[in-house]
């Protein structure tokens, strides 16, 4: 049983630290490279999967947004109509976000 609260931190934390290198399968001594773990960068990606990515994502706001709708389309509960115009209009200014996203993205390919 720890005595101080900072062996129990630290036992936590060198838990964690186990867990997590674990979870990326990196054992003691060895180091993982950057281009393992990272992502590509928004100019390193092809621009067909960063152009299908957004259109997915128009698509999943789209199906939110018309959840909303009904919401607001069904007899009045002011508490529920309330909410779902707040997000109703959120959801609209994110989907003209990603439109505008995908119109600089068409835009790039068009470029190049």
């Amino acid at each position: 049983m720890p005595r101080h609260r900072s062996e129990l931190s630290g036992r936590f934390k060198r838990s964690s630290v186990d867990c997590v290198s674990r979870w990326l399968n990196v054992e003691d001594g060895n180091t993982l490279r950057a281009d393992e773990t990272t992502q590509p960068t928004e100019s390193e990606a092809p621009m067909s999967e960063r152009l299908e990515t957004l259109k997915k994502a128009r698509e999943r706001m789209t199906d939110d947004r018309d959840a909303f709708a009904k919401t607001l389309a069904a007899p009045f509960d002011r508490d529920k109509a309330e909410r779902a115009r707040i997000k109703f209009i959120e959801t609209q200014e994110l989907i003209d976000a990603i439109d505008r996203a995908i119109a600089g993205e068409q835009n790039r390919s068009a470029e190049a």
